[in-house]
């Protein structure tokens, strides 16, 4: 049996943009969505461009759906580049792209970034695409759940995108289509803010052009943050009237092209190639949130609760506020912690005690000196100047001004040592003898007979001879000068001749 779709588009500014970045296409063979992103005058630029790509291939003979939206996409990124050389205001502008192609028996999809499709089949609503993003990498690796990626801050960070670089690699895949199947594809803006239960009941209302427009009110009764886009079609059995959908409040089927959003207006880039399609409006439209009417203000209250528009600038102008005093906020008290913090320090060639952190960010010093010692820095031992040139952390002033006078001490013991001449140990090449006038001792000789010998036997120790030689500084127990345990420099060890360089006794 012969299938075809019936379809239709639908795209919504939303409460809070002040343009339209997404552009869409629903055609008798092609369903494509785009949502642009690069700021001022560019993300509108870059979905119309990528969908003028496209749309072409609604109308040209296609004999290889996947290699035809492969080569479409190839010349869709040719477009940015050449509009992005053209102005370089454009610079880092992209889109996302999710293309459905039928060929009368199954859709050929190609899909880049975050954009998605669905299809609706006996009531059941299923994703067919995979997000390009960060937070979907996340899932998949299992290091979070699909719930938490709902609300996680990085939601919105897409990794692959059409952009005129030739980083675009879409996905390519074939669904099969079988009569009554309704096939949804969406920006964020839609998929990002209605559950899925409210968007499988709205697909599934038996009028194409009710479902797309309850799909948008429920965009809107969620806040709508974003730009709403969709195009919504429906496989039936062009043979079989009796399953046919309800026609339009028109009559029509609908089967002319229909543009909607940025593609849709009068200067999007490449127009001239979509200028055969004229974009259709449904009987049943929503109120422009632009509109500041009373009667207008009325109506968009039905749909979602927002400020009038006239309140807009207000409202902008007071989140910009609080905004600046959260930013003014955290930088007074991180201005405030970093004065009770300090340190000793080097000033010039002197020992300083510094108040904040020794920390330096985008040439900004985020400390300043408190005081300076008369302690020059040359005079300390030799581990101490180099703790002291990394500084020297302190857990309050009263703790700085010790670790400093610790320090002075320490020069001070340096300094004596160091004007000290340096003397050399004495080294004996013979006994001393004895002078005329000393005594010595005799004592009884050992006789071989187990007696003594006679008197008059001389010993050959004075008995003026001293018993053990002094012990010189240099050749005391002096502690290693390293650090203690908990990593900073212990400063109540005995300051020696080696600690301060200086050598000899």
């Amino acid at each position: 049996m012969p299938l075809t779709l019936r379809f239709t588009a639908r795209s919504h500014v939303g409460l809070v943009r002040e343009g339209n970045e997404d552009s869409g296409y629903a055609g008798a063979r092609l369903l494509v969505v785009a949502d642009g992103m690069g700021g001022h005058a560019a993300g509108e630029v870059a979905s119309a461009a990528a969908i003028s790509a496209l749309v072409e291939l609604d109308a040209a003979d296609v004999a290889d759906p996947r290699t035809a939206l492969a080569e479409a996409l190839v010349e869709a990124d040719r477009r940015l580049r050449i509009l992005v050389e053209d102005d370089s205001a454009r610079d880092g502008m992209g889109t996302t792209l999710t293309a459905l192609f039928w060929d009368g028996k199954a859709f050929t999809l190609a899909h880049v970034g975050d954009s998605r499709a669905y299809f609706l089949r006996d009531g059941q609503l299923g994703q067919i695409t995979h997000d390009h993003t960060f937070v979907q990498t996340l899932v998949d690796e299992g290091r979070i759940s699909a719930d938490e990626a709902e609300t996680h801050p990085q939601r919105s960070l897409i990794l692959r995108t059409v952009d005129g670089r030739g980083r675009g690699e879409p996905d390519l895949d074939v669904i099969e289509a079988y009569d009554g199947d309704r096939f949804l594809v969406c920006s964020d803006g839609l998929s990002g803010f209605v559950s899925v239960e409210d968007m499988t009941a709205a697909t599934g209302l038996a009028d194409l052009d009710t479902a797309a427009d309850r799909l948008i009110e429920l965009a809107l009764d969620a806040g709508a943050p974003d730009n709403v886009t969709l195009v919504l079609a429906q496989v039936y059995d062009s043979d079989d009237t009796g399953v046919l959908p309800p026609l339009s409040a028109d009559g029509q089927l609908g089967l002319t092209g229909m543009l909607v959003g940025a593609a849709a207006e009068p200067d999007a880039p490449w127009s001239a190639a979509a200028s055969n399609f004229t974009p259709q409006q449904p009987d049943r439209r929503l109120p422009d949130p632009e509109d500041d009417s009373a009667e207008n203000e009325a109506e968009v209250a039905r749909y979602a609760p927002q400020a009038p528009s006239r309140f807009r600038w207000a409202r902008q102008a007071g989140l910009l506020l609080v905004a600046v005093a959260v930013l003014a906020g955290l930088a007074f008290a991180g201005q405030q912690w970093t004065r009770t913090q300090y340190y000793v320090g080097v000033e010039g060639e002197q020992v300083a005690i510094y108040q904040g952190i020794n920390q330096r960010v985008l040439g900004v010093k985020f400390s300043e000196v408190h005081e300076v010692l008369d302690v020059p820095v040359e005079m300390l031992p030799n581990f101490d100047q180099t703790e002291i040139a990394k500084a020297i952390s302190a857990d309050s002033l009263d703790d700085a001004r010790s670790i400093a006078n610790r320090l002075g001490d320490r020069a001070a013991a340096c300094e004596r040592f160091r004007g000290e001449p340096a003397r050399l140990d004495p080294t004996p090449t013979e006994a001393p003898t004895a002078s005329p006038d000393s005594t010595v001792a005799t004592s009884p000789s050992p006789d071989p007979s187990g007696g003594t010998s006679g008197p008059g036997t001389p010993s050959t120790q004075p008995t003026d001879q001293p018993t053990s030689a002094p012990t010189s500084s240099s050749q005391r127990s002096s502690p290693d000068p390293r650090p203690s345990e908990s990593g900073e420099p212990s400063f109540d060890d005995p300051v020696t001749r080696e600690e301060c360089g200086v050598n000899g006794s």
